[in-house]
């Protein structure tokens, strides 16, 4: 662990924007997986656990790709994007299920 946190302490030195990139990522992943549960989980008698889950690895991989490729459509965050493919999956899986 020594190791790790002094790699992680030079690293962040060096680099002075990963803390905001690793903190905004880390936002949106949060963001996507617990927005639709919350919101319309808790709030929609048909909601789903299977629709749940399908929306948190939704939200997971899109908000990570988004992440990763750094894409930004029409000026919005990718993380607005990928909270909305999740809401989108939830409902769907839900009334599949």
């Amino acid at each position: 662990m020594f190791f790790v946190i002094v790699l992680a302490l030079v690293v962040t030195y060096y680099w002075n924007s990963l803390i905001g990139i690793a903190g905004a990522a880390a936002w949106s992943i949060l963001a996507s997986v617990f927005v639709p549960s919350i919101a319309i989980g808790h709030n929609w008698r048909r909601a789903t656990g299977a629709g749940a889950v399908a929306a948190a690895f939704v939200g997971i991989f899109t908000s990570i790709w988004f992440q990763v490729a750094n894409y930004n459509p029409g000026g919005f965050f990718g993380a607005t994007l990928a909270i909305l493919l999740a809401i989108a999956t939830l409902i769907i899986v839900s009334l599949l299920t």
